[in-house]
């Protein structure tokens, strides 16, 4: 009697783990072939995705947008391209002042009235991360932990250094500022946390940052992506003489912008781009103002996202206004035209200069030396 009931346990036992072994082995086949389904289905999803729009980019998502450029060079009307889209949140400069601070013993106040001092006496790779904390905290919200140096200062007449009456989102946080700066109200830093976090999309205008100071943000934040808007340097140095921001003379002020900018930022971001595949791109002022639309959707594409129509119908009216709004505005009645102007206004002598000082990079970004152009335009008057 106890033999039979140990048979049928022994029997039970076997029976059971048969049916456990065969569902251990369709669990791991199942698993095994999860993956393979899976990436089945996010093919058709991308082909189905590709058919229906034909503006959808092949690059990643962003939340944040670095514009790295420098001193006249179209940066507004990029920077505009985003200022105008209601889902985006736009910093102006925000290191315009902070550059100046590192240059001599500075105490940077805080938006709780904490303090840190600042020697002074920085190597440019600590000013580099410096700049790219300032960076990484506005692009994250966290406002609260930036210096007034770059939030609010009242110098030169100056009471919000991110805003200069530019940014559409950060209105509430500008009428805040100016009634701060007479001593009427504690703290501003809310409103803009409150926009920056309702915002999807964090962009900012550098012309103080080299391209040695981004490969920290683009590690720390995968989700950010620079555009480096470029212009032939013949146009903007001029501009830059026209509007009296030398700081030096032509020699010096030729030599900063093609070797000590243009030309490692150049090298640099071609090494980045390798290293940090579809995260930056770089365009070129005159291609934008030629083709606004073209090249704003494209820009667009490059983030992850379509270009909203307000922004279009904006492209429109700046691109080809029946006025145009001064040196440091963004409606051109001609952007094309205004982008070539130049070169019926700049003098051989600084031309020819140019051309000598930046030939490296007038050939890496495919400009024609001056006397190309000059006598291509002869021509065409004739």
């Amino acid at each position: 009697m106890e033999k039979r009931k140990l048979g049928w346990v022994i029997l039970i036992c076997g029976v059971v783990s048969f049916e456990i072994a065969v569902l251990l082995q369709s669990y791991r086949q199942e698993e095994e072939q999860l993956p393979k389904m899976a990436i089945a289905f996010q093919d058709t999803d991308l082909i189905s995705h590709q058919r229906n729009s034909s503006f959808m980019s092949r690059y990643s998502p962003t939340d944040g947008v670095i514009i790295l450029t420098y001193v006249r060079s179209g940066s507004s009307l990029v920077g505009q391209l985003f200022n105008q889209n209601p889902n985006a949140v736009y910093f102006y400069e925000p290191l315009r002042w902070i550059k100046e601070s590192l240059e001599q013993p500075s105490i940077y106040t805080y938006s709780n009235n904490t303090q840190r001092k600042i020697s002074g006496t920085h190597s440019q790779r600590e000013k580099d991360f410096i700049y790219a904390d300032v960076i990484k905290k506005l692009i994250t919200c966290e406002v609260h932990d930036v210096p007034s140096t770059v939030t609010l200062l009242k110098k030169y007449n100056v009471y919000n250094l991110l805003t200069l009456n530019q940014q559409k989102a950060l209105k509430d946080y500008e009428n805040c500022a100016y009634i701060r700066v007479r001593g009427k109200q504690p703290n501003c830093m809310t409103k803009m946390k409150n926009v920056c976090d309702n915002s999807t999309l964090k962009v900012m205008k550098l012309v103080r940052l080299s391209m040695n100071a981004v490969e920290p943000i683009l590690t720390q934040l995968p989700n950010v992506k620079v555009i480096h808007l470029l212009r032939d340097p013949r146009a903007s140095l001029l501009s830059k003489k026209k509007a009296a921001l030398f700081k030096c003379n032509l020699d010096c002020e030729v030599d900063q912008r093609c070797n000590k900018q243009l030309l490692p930022d150049i090298t640099h971001g071609k090494v980045l781009e390798a290293k940090y595949p579809g995260r930056i791109m770089q365009i070129k002022y005159e291609d934008l103002a030629a083709k606004p639309l073209y090249w704003s959707t494209k820009i667009y594409s490059f983030i992850g996202q379509k270009l909203p129509p307000v922004v279009e119908h904006w492209i429109h009216r700046a691109t080809s206004s029946s006025e145009e709004n001064g040196t440091y505005g963004t409606k051109r009645q001609n952007s094309s035209k205004t982008a070539h102007k130049w070169e019926t206004e700049i003098g051989f002598e600084m031309a020819e200069k140019v051309d000598v000082v930046c030939k490296t990079v007038l050939d890496l970004l495919g400009y024609e030396p001056y006397l190309d152009i000059y006598n291509k335009n002869k021509r065409s008057n004739v």
